[in-house]
C-alpha cells in the first residue's frame, strides 16, 4: 500500500480574534453577535478578499486566514485595523468590537480545507500577545514585509509562547503607527468643549512652575457649573496681550481669561481675571 502524502505549502497565517469577547457577550450577546457579524459582512471579509486571503475557519470570535503573500497578509491587517477604528468611533468604547492580529510566515499542513502545523499555533499565539486594535508579526513574517508596507513595527524581541518550543522574535505595530490609526476619525462629542494649553512660567520662580501644568485644570473646572456647557470649558486667553498667557511674581498672570458661554447655548459673556 502506497504511503499517503502529505499536501504541505508554505504561506502567510493570519488569525485574529476580538479583545474582551467574553465581557462584551456577557454584557449584551444579542448586540455583540449583530455587531460581530456586521463587522464581518460589510467591511472584514470584503478587506480579506481584495488581498486574496482564504478564509480557513471562523471560531465563535476567532477567523485564522490563509494569505499566499506575508505583504498581502499584513497590508490587509493595517487596513482592517484603520477601518475598525472609523467603525467604532460613534460606538460608546465599552460596546466597540475591537480586533487583534497576528501573523506569521511558516509551513502549514493543508487537509479537506484546513490548516495545521507549528505554523498555525505560532499565528494563533501571536495574535494573543497583540493589543487590542493592534497587530503582531512573527520575526519570519517581518523580514517579508520590511520596507514594503506604509507602517512601521517595533522590535518586542524573543517571546515565549505558550506550547511553543522555541522563542519567537516578535514585532508589533510602533505605538505612534496605532496613533495615527486611532487619530484618523474622532467622535464629536456632545457638547462644546474646547481644550485648555499649559501656561508658561516667565516669572524666573521655579516653584510658580507647577502651576504650568494645574491651571488649565483648575480653569476647566472653574466654568462647570455652567449647565450645557461639557466638562472641557471655552477658555481662551484675552487677544488684548500679546504672547502666551504667563505667571507673575505671586500667582497667575492669565490676562484675561474668558468663558464664551455663547458657545455653551446662553447668550452673553463671562470674564474673570486673576492679577498678580
Amino acid at each position: 500500500m502506497a504511503e499517503q502524502r502529505v499536501e504541505r505549502r508554505l504561506a502567510a497565517i493570519f488569525a485574529g480574534d476580538v479583545a474582551g469577547y467574553s465581557r462584551l457577550m456577557g454584557a449584551d450577546e444579542e448586540g455583540t453577535l449583530l455587531r460581530l457579524n456586521a463587522h464581518r459582512r460589510e467591511f472584514v471579509e470584503p478587506k480579506i478578499a481584495d488581498y486574496h486571503g482564504r478564509i480557513v475557519k471562523r471560531t465563535g470570535d476567532g477567523v485564522l486566514i490563509e494569505f499566499a503573500s506575508a505583504v498581502d497578509a499584513t497590508r490587509c491587517a493595517i487596513e482592517i485595523q484603520r477601518g475598525m477604528v472609523e467603525r467604532n468611533a460613534p460606538v460608546p468604547q465599552d460596546k466597540r468590537i475591537e480586533l487583534r492580529i497576528g501573523i506569521h510566515v511558516g509551513d502549514i499542513i493543508i487537509e479537506e480545507g484546513d490548516i495545521y502545523g507549528d505554523g498555525v499555533n505560532i499565528a494563533a499565539r501571536l495574535e494573543g500577545i497583540a493589543q487590542p486594535g493592534g497587530i503582531c508579526i512573527s520575526d519570519d513574517a517581518y523580514r517579508q514585509v520590511r520596507g514594503k508596507l506604509d507602517a512601521s513595527f517595533e522590535d518586542g524581541g524573543e517571546q515565549s509562547l505558550k506550547n511553543i518550543a522555541r522563542p519567537v522574535r516578535v514585532y508589533w505595530l510602533r505605538s505612534n503607527e496605532k496613533s495615527a490609526i486611532a487619530s484618523t476619525t474622532l467622535a464629536l462629542p456632545s457638547k462644546p468643549s474646547i481644550a485648555v494649553l499649559a501656561f508658561e512660567n516667565m516669572s524666573g520662580a521655579p516653584e510658580q512652575g507647577i502651576l504650568r501644568m494645574a491651571s488649565p485644570r483648575m480653569l476647566s473646572q472653574r466654568y462647570q457649573d455652567y449647565d450645557g456647557c461639557s466638562s472641557s470649558r471655552v477658555i481662551r486667553p484675552s487677544p488684548t496681550r500679546a504672547g502666551p498667557p504667563t505667571f507673575g511674581r505671586w500667582g497667575a498672570s492669565l490676562a484675561s481669561v474668558t468663558c464664551l458661554k455663547a458657545a455653551c447655548g446662553k447668550p452673553g459673556t463671562a470674564s474673570a481675571s486673576t492679577r498678580s
